[in-house]
């Protein structure tokens, strides 16, 4: 990505658009991709956003796909765009640090990030290993992930009781946060699973099922029912039900 010109050209896109207040984030080296889109979108509607993506350069469109869930019937034309970007580092990073993301390679990133799941506010896991685990909820808000950044401790994040073969437990996500109370849990945020395995590979929804980051919406009574199963060391997650 040749940054600055990628840059320029989301400013003049965001400028003819009327999109004021996201220009102006865009021209701040410190704002990441997440914080722009959410912006533009609370500006001008999802379609308006996703119609101009088309148009911007490759590398816009690709993070698009990663960043903006329930992209719906615009995914494919900003895939077919995101296919057209270079393989290599991008910019806009963290909001704290001059963090990169990667884009290597595009066409299979852009093709696996394409379909989002939709709204929740409730997961449930079941537990099909010979093996022991806990889970937990993570999320994006604001560009930053959370519980991670305002928990660095993974002892101090809300976690099931111990989950044994055989067994599954529910989270309302609508009461989670108060178990964390210092990381914003909003309507809106990215939302995905994470499972501890006992003396094994830990699963995250986030990297083993770029497809299958939720929405969370505090209103909705869908959930996301998961599964792990395999063995200690080498285990699968994944979705066996969505919407309940």
């Amino acid at each position: 990505m040749s940054y600055d010109q990628d840059r320029l050209a989301g400013i003049k896109i965001a400028n003819e658009l009327g999109a004021v207040k996201t220009a102006r984030l865009i021209e701040r080296s410190t704002s990441n991709f997440e914080v722009i889109f959410h912006s533009a979108i609370a500006e001008l509607g999802m379609d308006a956003v996703a119609s101009a993506l088309v148009n911007a350069p490759p590398v816009w469109a690709h993070m698009a796909l990663l960043h903006i869930p329930g992209l719906g019937a615009h995914s494919a034309a900003l895939a077919a765009r995101a296919a057209d970007a270079s393989d290599g580092s991008v910019t806009p990073g963290s909001t704290t640090t001059a963090a990169v993301e990667t884009v290597q390679p595009v066409r299979a990133a852009a093709a696996a990030a394409a379909v989002m799941g939709g709204p929740l506010s409730i997961m449930t896991l079941n537990n099909h290993m010979a093996a022991d685990c806990q889970w937990t909820a993570k999320w994006m808000d604001g560009g930053e992930e959370q519980p991670t950044k305002n928990y660095p401790n993974w002892n101090n994040w809300k976690w099931s009781g111990t989950l044994t073969a055989g067994c599954g437990s529910t989270i309302s996500l609508n009461t989670f946060a108060s178990s964390v109370p210092n990381s914003p849990l909003n309507t809106g945020d990215v939302v995905w699973i994470y499972v501890w395995v006992a003396g094994g590979s830990d699963r995250s929804g986030r990297t083993d099922l770029t497809s299958y980051q939720f929405t969370y919406d505090s209103g909705s009574p869908s959930a996301a029912v998961f599964g792990i199963s395999g063995t200690t060391t080498i285990n699968t997650l994944s979705v066996e039900k969505y919407p309940v």
